[in-house]
């Protein structure tokens, strides 16, 4: 009989041992990355300066940000490289934890996703070949033209809404750079994109191209995030609030844009309040 209870006993120990050893799910997903190593960043890797492919690394304006979101976290990067229209859908399948790339904050977006503070300030702006500027003065001269966006972005979105660009046919491509390509080549009239990455490309790599006019838009870039992941959310709020106040985000425009002063002054001319 001593002996049955005392294998009673112990089964019943084991039992509770094994019980203690049982993982407990991560409380958040915060917890959930850091338990995992790994903090997974979408990102399309086309738009200059703020995220390229260079090798095997990704780096840019963007770039440094998410180093910066994931060295707060004590955790490496693992880029998801993806085609702009995909990242959303990526994150929301949790292919990725953040989206990273040069995103702006659109009400149409606020409904699905939640968005950081802003950390970059933009707008959009028409491009044209230097050869056009005698005909196309602004938004107001692309009646009847071809106007190239890329596809899904911001820029796509209001050239497809504003009351001015009605009679314009709008083309969508994979990325500035195929848009800003195709009227180098005299298939579209004008691009139109976020001033940031169309002031770098034309100045980097379109000497017969040239931007016009003032922004037409007021938008912020935020980091994009799942709903309901408040803690995560709180982590990357405070990695950007505190790159802010270091002021290591104004050393980032200076270190990856060509010509900086150029953007800042787009930035002081940008309209009203901002879309998102």
């Amino acid at each position: 009989m001593k002996r049955f209870w005392y294998l009673l006993a112990l089964e019943s120990m084991v039992m509770v041992a094994l019980v203690g050893c049982e993982k407990k799910e991560p409380a958040n997903e915060l917890e959930r990355i850091r338990e995992a190593e790994h903090l997974y960043v979408g990102m399309q890797p086309v738009n200059d300066p703020f995220g390229i492919s260079s090798g095997t690394q990704i780096i840019g304006f963007d770039a440094d940000l998410a180093q910066a979101i994931s060295h707060k976290m004590n955790v490496p990067i693992r880029w998801v490289p993806k085609p702009f229209e995909e990242l959303f859908d990526n994150l929301t399948e949790k292919k990725a934890d953040l989206i990273i790339s040069v995103v702006s904050i659109l009400p149409e977006r606020k409904e699905k996703f939640a968005f950081s503070e802003p950390y970059f300030q933009s707008g959009q702006i028409v491009a044209i070949r230097k050869d056009s500027e005698k005909e196309i003065k602004g938004i107001e001269s692309l009646k009847g033209k071809k106007v190239g966006v890329q596809n899904k972005t911001a820029g796509h979105i209001f050239a497809q809404n504003d009351e001015r660009l009605k009679a314009a046919e709008v083309i969508a491509y994979p990325t500035v750079d195929s848009a800003l390509l195709k009227l180098n080549e005299r298939e579209v009239d004008a691009v139109i994109a976020g001033f940031p990455v169309l002031v770098q490309d034309v100045e980097k790599s379109f000497p017969n191209l040239t931007i016009i006019g003032r922004p037409l838009t007021n938008e912020q870039k935020a980091v994009v995030l799942r709903k309901g992941e408040e803690k995560l959310l709180q982590l990357v709020n405070e990695t950007i609030s505190e790159m802010k106040s270091q002021g290591k985000l104004e050393e980032m425009g200076a270190k990856w844009f060509k010509n900086y002063p150029r953007i800042k002054e787009l930035q002081s001319q940008v309209p009203g309040t901002p879309l998102g």
